[in-house]
């Protein structure tokens, strides 16, 4: 399932992150990209760990949280994708992935776009599937693999929540003016019995 939350962070915070912490991007290198980031204060952390658990009523830990910058010269990759997995150690798997927008929309239609696999007909993955994660990153710049189905529209201080396995993308690729998102993979805290 897929859902919204506008006005998710406190608009103090929010301002504060925007005047005082938001620049001074790390640049990255990824696996078929370039991106820029910066990791937040263990506080941020805490704090939206507490706030998405009070909307899903249910406790969730952070596997990674972090604050991504792209304009029309940064991070201008398409990435189609699921998340899989964050890195090699698959110390923490995710089950669902979130966005804040942090600013203001560039111009035009913007947000998180959902994709469907041309050649599968599939909109997401098994999070076990190795192979076809890694086949469909093979594609994930080629917009002729895929059909678009939706695009959640970047409006500030939305929260967007939708599980790890579907495709996404961030919508368009480039934008004019930049683009701050924080970005959290998530998974369920459950007791040993469950």
């Amino acid at each position: 399932m897929i859902y919204i939350k506008d006005n998710f962070l406190d608009t103090e915070l929010l301002n504060s992150l925007n005047e005082n912490f938001l620049f001074d991007f790390e640049e990255i290198q990824r696996p078929g990209c370039t991106i820029y980031a910066k990791r937040p204060p263990e506080e941020f952390t805490k704090y939206v760990e507490a706030k998405i658990s009070s909307i899903e009523k249910n406790k969730i830990k952070t596997c990674l949280i972090g604050f991504r910058y792209s304009d029309k010269e940064k991070d201008t990759h398409w990435r189609i994708h699921a998340d899989l997995y964050l890195d090699y150690t698959q110390q923490c798997k995710p089950e669902r992935a979130g966005v804040i927008y942090m600013t203001n929309p560039p111009s035009g239609l913007t947000g998180t776009a959902f994709w469907k696999n041309k050649e599968t007909g599939l909109d997401n993955i098994d999070l076990n599937d190795i192979e076809s994660h890694n086949e469909t990153l093979s594609k994930a710049e080629d917009l002729n693999a895929w059909e678009l189905q939706t695009v959640i529209g970047h409006k500030k201080n939305r929260f967007l929540s939708y599980p790890c396995s579907y495709y996404h993308s961030k919508y368009p690729n480039i934008t004019e003016q930049s683009r701050i998102v924080c970005v959290i993979f998530y998974k369920y805290e459950r007791t040993e019995t469950e």
